[in-house]
Order: structure tokens, then C-alpha cells, then sequence
């Protein structure tokens, strides 16, 4: 995409300056992924998901099957690239 844009020349400088970054493209495409990735994280903040990993005491505990019992699978072997698709299609779902 191509864009004109009228930016402060001493924000712009002082961006260039701490990041250490010379080309305007490459800054200006690293504060949008830097935008992006914050407002993921507030999102992700606001609604109550900042404690994934801690433990719930709601949850019943996990049942393992053995190592030793037979895989319920009876298809073909999947290949990475498989398993990615398999995934991102499920995801797609949802």
C-alpha cells in the first residue's frame, strides 16, 4: 500500500533515535505491529483472560490415559503441515 503521510518531524526523530532505526518504512511498519500488539494485550486484559496459566481451583483434575493403552485413532498418519491445517480450520470454526 502506498501512503502519504504528515508526521511531527521531532517524533519521528526522536523515533528513529531510540530505536535505532533509519528507514522510515521499517519504523513506521514496527509502531503498527507494536500498536496491533498492545491493543491485543489490553483486549486480552479487559476481558479477564490475563490469568491464563493460573490455576483454577473450579476445574476437576485431569484424567490421563495410560502411555500403555492402545491409540483410539484409526486414521492415516498426519503430517505437520496436516495438523497445522486441521487446526486453523477448527479454529475458522469458531
Amino acid at each position: 500500500m502506498n501512503l502519504n503521510l504528515t508526521i511531527d518531524d521531532t517524533l519521528f526523530r526522536q523515533a528513529q533515535h531510540i530505536t535505532g532505526i533509519a528507514s522510515k518504512r521499517e519504523l513506521f511498519e514496527r509502531a503498527l505491529r507494536a500498536l496491533i500488539t498492545q491493543s491485543a494485550v489490553a483486549s486480552l486484559q479487559r476481558t479477564g483472560l490475563k490469568n491464563i496459566g493460573k490455576v483454577s481451583e473450579k476445574l476437576p483434575p485431569a484424567e490421563f490415559e495410560s502411555p500403555d493403552m492402545p491409540s483410539v485413532y484409526q486414521g492415516a498418519p498426519l503430517s505437520l503441515a496436516d495438523m497445522d491445517a486441521a487446526v486453523l480450520a477448527e479454529a475458522e470454526k469458531h
